[in-house]
């Protein structure tokens, strides 16, 4: 069975050059489920919170270090980005204009999440 995508914007982002949405999943937003069962949530929103600084400062004249932002690899496409912080990832899809906010992770489940990531954003 294809999976079924679903998109709305992504709130916490106000980006001058992107527009951050947030992709759910078969009626699951992936995302928001990880943000809602964070181990140690103020350490860890925290975090969160610096990454979306990150986001909103994003753009192509505004490089960012690959300590912050970077490309996966082991991905079956070529458009899937990490933002991180620490032990946090963001997971998104970049396609201009738009930036897909997919998943979220500690980077102890970095291979499970590219396979995640492979099994349910293929069609995407």
């Amino acid at each position: 069975m294809a999976n079924k995508y679903e998109e709305k914007i992504f709130e916490p982002i106000n980006n001058k050059t992107y527009e951050f949405r947030e992709v759910s999943v078969n009626g699951r937003f992936l995302f928001q489920e990880f943000i809602d069962n964070l181990k140690d949530t103020p350490k860890d929103m925290k975090k969160i919170m610096q990454i979306y600084a990150y986001m909103n400062e994003f753009s192509p004249s505004t490089l960012l270090p690959k300590t912050k932002f970077r490309q996966i690899k082991g991905v079956k496409r070529d458009d899937v980005y990490e933002f991180k912080k620490d032990d946090i990832r963001i997971y998104v899809i970049k396609k201009y204009p738009s930036i897909f906010v997919i998943l979220g992770a500690y980077k102890g489940t970095q291979d499970k999440n590219i396979s995640r990531i492979n099994k349910l954003f293929g069609g995407f």
